[in-house]
């Protein structure tokens, strides 16, 4: 018999799914005893009476119970791709690691950029660069220098000069370097230093740390006074050091740290004492090459 919705039928009659749930199946040739309309499709209903007992579940041993247990377990973790550790998914890190050994890894690629870093100072010496810093009249693009030290790779001091500028220097520079209009009343014009520069660094390697600003500053000295800037090749310790500060550029005193250099006596942003600083970085970094 044909009904016209599940409601419609005898509340008795079960499908296949339903037999199931009660451990039924349908007995050998057991017919339909009815059909009702699901919306698309006739399902078939039967007597329960008529559906015989499906056999009783095994219980399990105790291996399966175990084996159970143990895939329980493991649901929701992931082994280590690199111990094999199985922790909690969301605990591995985009590579798949577990903590101890991403933190290892980490260490590994500092250590490795670290052993590149050493190794570029240890190339630097051997070209025997010079050491270069400067302090401003300021930061901006009508910046100039008030002030120059250069050193050679051994400590000498080839130049360690106050410099006249043109234009006033800005508190905050005084601020931070100390130098004030009365210091370089008296000292020599850039027009005098610039050519000293010149000859110094001439087709020498020259290392600063910020080696940009200091060459900037030197353009822009060069350009108040109509004068050819210098000629050299530059390199920078902070540029050098930045990766293993986490990709921040480091400051003079944090660059010394992560070399490992010892911080020079004298007072800070000097030319001369921040010059001396940049040489014991490297120097530093290239004894560990």
């Amino acid at each position: 018999m044909k009904y016209k919705n599940r409601a419609a039928a005898p509340a008795h009659l079960l499908t296949k799914t339903e037999l199931k749930q009660q451990r039924l199946k349908l007995a050998q040739h057991q017919r339909a005893a009815g059909y009702y309309w699901q919306g698309h499709t006739y399902v078939t209903l039967y007597e329960p009476g008529e559906a015989i007992p499906m056999r009783p579940h095994r219980e399990a041993t105790p291996e399966q119970l175990a084996a159970l247990a143990a895939g329980r377990a493991l649901v929701g973790t992931s082994p280590c791709a690199d111990c094999g550790t199985r922790i909690d998914s969301q605990l591995l890190d985009r590579a798949g690691l577990c903590g101890d050994c991403a933190r290892q890894a980490e260490q590994a690629e500092w250590e490795h950029e670290r052993q590149a870093v050493c190794r570029c100072a240890a190339a630097w010496l051997q070209s025997a660069p010079l050491f270069l810093d400067t302090e401003t009249t300021g930061l901006d693009a009508s910046a100039e220098i008030i002030e120059i030290a250069i050193l050679d790779a051994t400590g000498a001091v080839l130049l360690d000069t106050l410099v006249k500028p043109l234009g006033p220097i800005q508190p905050e520079a005084t601020a931070v370097n100390g130098i004030t209009e009365q210091d370089v009343m008296h000292a020599p014009t850039w027009c005098d230093v610039g050519q000293q520069v010149a000859g110094i660094v001439a087709d020498r390697l020259v290392i600063a740390h910020n080696a940009d600003f200091d060459n900037r500053m030197m353009r822009q000295t060069c350009a108040l006074h109509r004068l050819d800037v210098p000629t050299f090749k530059a390199d920078c310790t902070m540029a050098l050091l930045t990766d293993l500060n986490d990709g921040r550029w480091p400051n003079l005193r944090t660059a010394a740290s992560l070399a490992g250099a010892s911080l020079p006596t004298g007072p800070r942003h000097r030319a001369r004492a921040d010059a001396e600083l940049c040489r014991q970085i490297v120097l530093a970094l290239a004894s560990r090459a």
